[in-house]
């Protein structure tokens, strides 16, 4: 019983991407009876779905004339990626797809329709156009930049990266805290410092989780901070905190950190880490396009609002949600140069910017940062890749560091992530 009202409620989410626009972060009601662990696993496998889409709408649309109403063919695309894309029992997917027809249907017209397809996706016949299928390509907003970019090859690799659920990233509080980490977990540590876990885990049960030996940090969100080398006794600004894996690396690290969000609601989730964590910083609420703190700082780092393209291993709805981003990405340039801006009249003479943006596109990156740099008299400060542990073809042309989701692919890839470091004279 359980596992069907998984099931559905991993339908709910489908529909709610694919019908209603909806991204999977939205709120939604859940059944009381069901646990967290239960609404993961339908988290995950409405990911996986999503993830997949390219290869399981390949196989079904080789095997039908028509599509079914797009409830029905949810149905058969959450059975398929459980049959070919999680190893499920295709027997057991069929059984619970079918009493989740019947429940749309009425009618129970398409009980048999969705019996013979499923049946024939999960033999050889799926499985053969299964194996030939390709990745969901990246919609054309996100496709031709990357493309123009970095080049067709590289955007293939990309969307490759993007079928692939991403491992647990942990960022250590210390170096002790990860020994302890890879002694008891055996997590990998990654060059550039921090834990990789393979496979599922629930973080609360995971050791150190209570003591506050780590924080959930995708490896390439953890770089920037450590461009800026020993921060140790210096003044720093997170404008755009939240959720403040950058605030706590500063604080690890030893600074004196005011962290600057203006969501309340996002702010409360770094309350909460700092207190798991030990770690200290002083918070405030507000528009960083209107704030004044009064006084100057040593660095300001700049985790910049973006269209998050980036991510998309993680948010697999993104590109189906936001199918359109044109003008979104013209007033997200627009928000990144005013925040720069703002940024540099926080920080004092000599002081230095941080500026990351999770993004793939060079217009939120590379090419916005020369601009406004020029403009404002900013100087970039190149960084060498291999002093932090990282691969010399991930830096960018103007001494930043730009990160992709097809890199370390034998390990499970990483986030789209720029960054760069810039001085204020």
């Amino acid at each position: 019983m359980r596992s069907f009202v998984i099931r559905r409620l991993a339908l709910t989410m489908l529909d709610g991407v694919h019908r209603k626009g909806q991204m999977l972060s939205e709120p939604m009601s859940f059944p009381e009876t069901l646990s967290d662990i239960d609404r993961a696993r339908a988290l995950f496998l409405a990911k996986t779905t999503l993830r997949q889409r390219g290869r399981i709408d390949h196989v079904l649309d080789s095997l039908i004339d028509r599509r079914p109403h797009p409830a029905g063919f949810n149905v058969l695309r959450l059975a398929t990626a459980e049959i070919h894309g999680l190893g499920a029992i295709p027997e057991l997917v069929v059984d619970q797809a079918i009493r989740l027809i019947k429940e749309l249907d009425r009618t129970r017209h398409l009980a048999g329709f969705a019996n013979a397809v499923l049946r024939k996706a999960a033999g050889k016949t799926g499985s053969g156009i299964w194996s030939t299928a390709q990745p969901s390509r990246l919609p054309e907003w996100i496709g031709s930049p990357v493309a123009e970019a970095l080049g067709e090859e590289v955007r293939r690799r990309i969307e490759a990266a993007h079928e692939l659920a991403p491992p647990l990233d942990l960022t250590p509080v210390n170096a002790s805290a990860a020994e302890r980490m890879q002694a008891e977990s055996g997590a990998i540590l990654l060059p550039s410092g921090s834990l990789r876990l393979s496979g599922r885990a629930r973080v609360s049960e995971l050791p150190g989780f209570g003591s506050g030996s780590w924080w959930v940090q995708d490896v390439a969100a953890a770089i920037p901070v450590k461009l800026l080398g020993q921060l140790s006794g210096l003044d720093v600004l997170d404008l755009c905190a939240a959720p403040g894996g950058k605030t706590m690396q500063c604080s690890a690290g030893g600074a004196n950190v005011t962290a600057l969000d203006v969501s309340d609601r996002r702010l409360g989730r770094l309350r909460e880490n700092l207190r798991r964590t030990g770690l200290k910083a002083s918070i405030e609420c507000g528009d960083a396009l209107d704030w004044e703190p009064g006084r100057r700082f040593d660095v300001v780092i700049v985790d910049a609002p973006c269209t998050a393209t980036g991510t998309i291993r993680r948010n697999p709805d993104l590109p189906l949600v936001k199918a359109e981003g044109g003008e979104d990405v013209r007033k997200l340039e627009l928000l990144q140069r005013s925040l720069l801006h703002r940024a540099a009249s926080f920080t004092r003479n000599g002081g230095r910017i941080l500026y990351s943006v999770c993004s793939l596109f060079p217009s939120e990156g590379e090419l916005l940062v020369n601009e406004v740099a020029a403009n404002m008299g900013l100087n970039v400060i190149p960084v060498d890749c291999r002093q932090f542990g990282l691969e010399p073809e991930w830096q960018s042309a103007n001494g930043g560091i730009w990160t992709r989701p097809d890199h370390l692919p034998d390990m499970g890839g990483m986030d789209g992530f720029y960054s760069v470091v810039l001085h204020r004279p």
